[in-house]
């Protein structure tokens, strides 16, 4: 069941609350995909100030909020990266992470973004795939000198009006 949510976009001082989330969330959710040195050396993300603060406000980041907690974030860049995508471990499965894809898509939409790309991890290839994104790649990047296979997902964006300037 959905717990009561509402969507605002992130400020700098929810940097800090983010970072606990997003790496609470790995170090909790991780584990069942990745190993523990892969896991370490992604939640490890979390701990370079400076660098996840642009993760979180280099692009529109939205959260979604209850009466008291940051439930979980997306964000989108404005050439449709969809740079994050993260729900607190014990909102997981229930409905959280579609939320936020919903205002990600409704972004896209209003700034008539063509097309919306990603690099997916193994446990969010599942949300990506339900609101059509496609896989077209997979890569390996290192984090912390450890290596990782990402997935590259995209979702072509078809305007509403497309056929409005047809003949």
């Amino acid at each position: 069941m959905t717990p009561p949510v509402s969507i605002r976009i992130a400020e700098p001082t929810d940097v800090p609350q983010l970072a606990t989330l997003f790496k609470a969330t790995v170090l909790q959710h991780g584990p069942q995909y990745y190993t523990a040195q892969q896991t370490a050396a992604w939640a490890a993300t979390a701990d370079d100030r400076d660098r996840f603060q642009q993760f979180i406000l280099g692009v529109t980041t939205y959260l979604a909020v209850n009466e008291s907690n940051i439930l979980g974030f997306a964000g989108i860049g404005s050439d449709g990266y969809v740079a994050s995508t993260y729900v607190h471990h014990s909102y997981l499965g229930q409905g959280i992470g579609s939320i936020l894809m919903a205002q990600i898509l409704d972004h896209a939409q209003r700034d008539r973004l063509p097309r919306l790309y990603c690099e997916a991890s193994k446990f969010s290839v599942g949300l990506f795939t339900k609101f059509g994104f496609h896989l077209y790649a997979t890569e390996v990047v290192e984090r912390h000198g450890v290596t990782f296979e990402r997935y590259l997902m995209e979702k072509l964006m078809i305007s509403k009006n497309a056929d409005a300037d047809c003949p």
